[in-house]
């Protein structure tokens, strides 16, 4: 057990990360739309609050995405939360969003629907939204928007 080597990790922690796997061979991508208007997936890994920093084009994911926990880069709004079905047969797609706040992860699991390629770039399927707002006092949330 001691010559075994840990593998380098990839993903990286965020203020909240979302990660989608999926069932099988195939391209599901992870779409990212961030409350100021930049659209992050694998043509923009790096939007303006957050970064795609794994995406997977090969079967079972994971495609990962972080929000920045720097105030800086960090924005208050609304995260849209979608995939698209890029290459392949239908699959089962799992989305899990964990919070650095605490609370319960959000998972959803959706059908993916036939190959759309990049003709679904511009409109990917919807799975979740994460409403994330700043106090009077300067502090940070993110939670589910149901």
């Amino acid at each position: 057990m001691a010559s075994l080597e840990s593998p380098e990790a990839k993903a990286q922690p965020g203020f909240f990360t979302t990660t989608l796997t999926w069932d099988g061979e195939g391209d599901v991508d992870l779409h990212m739309l961030e409350p100021g208007g930049t659209h992050v997936y694998y043509l923009n890994m790096e939007g303006s609050a957050g970064t795609l920093d794994v995406d997977n084009r090969v079967a079972n994911g994971p495609e990962h995405y972080y929000a920045s926990c720097d105030s800086s880069r960090l924005q208050a709004g609304i995260y849209d939360i979608r995939v698209n079905n890029f290459k392949g047969p239908e699959r089962k797609a799992t989305v899990q969003v964990n919070f650095a706040n605490g609370g319960q992860p959000l998972t959803r699991i959706i059908d993916t629907g036939p190959q759309r390629g990049r003709l679904g770039d511009p409109d990917p399927l919807p799975v979740a939204r994460i409403s994330v707002q700043r106090d009077d006092s300067g502090n940070w949330t993110a939670t589910p928007v149901q």
